[in-house]
C-alpha cells in the first residue's frame, strides 16, 4: 500500500481528521496568494531573487531546511559553495534570506541596517514560550530601542573593564576543574559562562555545575533551538493558531511550549527572587544593627 493509500484510508476512517487537513490546506493556500501579492509589493519591478534550491508551491522549502539535530551548518555550507553567498527560500510563504560571508552581512546588517533591523513574526517564541524577556528577540520598536539603550549604558566599550575581575576569577576556577576532568570540557566551558554571566547580572556566584540556575538556563536555549528555526510550528506560520485549546488534535505545540514558559519563568524570577531575599536579609541586620546601638546608648 502506497503512502497517499495510508493516508487516504486513515482520513476516511477520521472524519475529524479530515476536516483539520482540509482547513489547514485552505488556509495554506490563501497564504500562499497573500504571500504572492506582498512579494508583488516588495519587489514591483519583479526583479530576480537570489539563488537557491526550488522547493515546491505552498510549502515551499520546507524539506530542504535541515532540522537543528542534523548539523544545518553543514547543508548550509554545501549550499553556499553550489548557489553562492546570498540564498533565497521560502518556507510556508516566509521568505528567508541565509547570509553566507562576512561581507554579505557587513553589506545588509550593517550598511542597511535600517531596511532589515526587524525581527521576523514568531508567535511559538514570543507569544507562547515567554521569551518576550530576549531583547535579541523583540521586534525592532520602541520597547527594543529602550532595551538596548539600557543595556548600552553597562556593556559599551568604556565600561565593561570592571567586569575584568570577575572574568579573571572565574577563568581561574575554571582552569582548575579542567586540571581535575579535562575530559568534561565542554561542561567545565558551559559552567564557566554561565558563572559570568549570573555574576555580572545578579551577583551570584555558581558554584556547583548542577546549579538550578544553570540547568534551567540550558533547558530554555534547548527550547529556543527547537522552536527557533522557522517552521518548526505550525504555528508560526499560522498565528490563528494561538487560540487553538491545548485538548485539540494537533495542539501538542501548546504542551511544549508551556513547558518552556514555565522554565523561563524560573529563568526570569528565579535570580531577582534571589536578590530581593538578599536585600531583605541584609535590611534586617542593618534594622537589628541601629536597634543594638540604641540599646547600647
Amino acid at each position: 500500500m502506497t503512502l497517499l493509500s495510508t493516508v487516504y484510508a486513515g482520513l476516511a476512517h477520521h472524519p475529524l481528521y479530515t476536516s483539520i487537513v482540509l482547513a489547514l490546506g485552505y488556509v495554506l493556500a490563501v497564504r500562499a496568494i497573500l504571500n504572492s501579492s506582498r512579494i508583488r509589493k516588495r519587489n514591483p519591478k519583479n526583479l530576480p531573487l537570489p539563488p537557491g534550491p526550488k522547493g515546491y508551491p505552498i510549502i515551499g522549502n520546507l524539506f530542504d531546511v535541515p532540522p537543528p539535530v542534523d548539523s544545518p551548518h553543514v547543508v548550509y555550507h554545501q549550499w553556499f559553495k553550489k548557489y553562492g553567498n546570498i540564498i533565497y527560500i521560502e518556507v510556508l510563504g516566509q521568505p528567508l534570506l541565509l547570509l553566507g560571508s562576512l561581507e554579505r552581512v557587513n553589506d545588509l546588517l550593517d550598511k542597511r541596517s535600517s531596511n532589515y533591523s526587524d525581527r521576523m513574526s514568531m508567535p511559538m517564541l514570543l507569544g507562547l514560550m515567554n521569551w518576550g524577556f530576549s531583547m535579541a528577540l523583540l521586534p525592532y520598536g520602541k520597547w527594543w530601542r529602550r532595551h538596548r539603550k539600557a543595556f548600552n549604558e553597562h556593556f559599551h566599550r568604556n565600561i565593561v573593564y570592571k567586569y575584568q575581575p570577575i572574568q579573571q576569577r572565574e577563568v581561574r576556577s575554571f582552569l582548575f576543574r579542567l586540571l581535575g576532568s579535562p575530559e568534561n570540557f565542554i561542561h567545565h566551558i558551559r559552567h564557566t559562562f554561565a558563572s559570568i554571566i549570573m555574576n555580572v547580572a545578579y551577583g551570584i556566584t555558581v558554584e556547583d555545575p548542577s546549579d538550578a540556575y544553570v540547568s534551567n538556563a540550558e533547558k530554555a536555549l534547548e527550547g529556543i533551538v527547537e522552536a527557533g528555526l522557522p517552521g518548526s510550528f505550525l504555528v508560526d506560520l499560522i498565528p490563528a493558531l494561538l487560540h487553538v485549546p491545548a485538548w485539540f488534535p494537533g495542539a501538542g505545540f501548546k504542551k511544549k511550549a508551556a513547558y518552556w514558559s514555565k522554565i523561563n519563568d524560573d529563568v526570569i524570577n528565579k535570580p531577582f527572587e534571589y536578590i530581593e531575599n538578599e536585600l531583605c536579609i541584609v535590611q534586617q541586620l542593618e534594622q537589628t544593627r541601629l536597634v543594638a546601638s540604641y540599646v547600647l546608648e
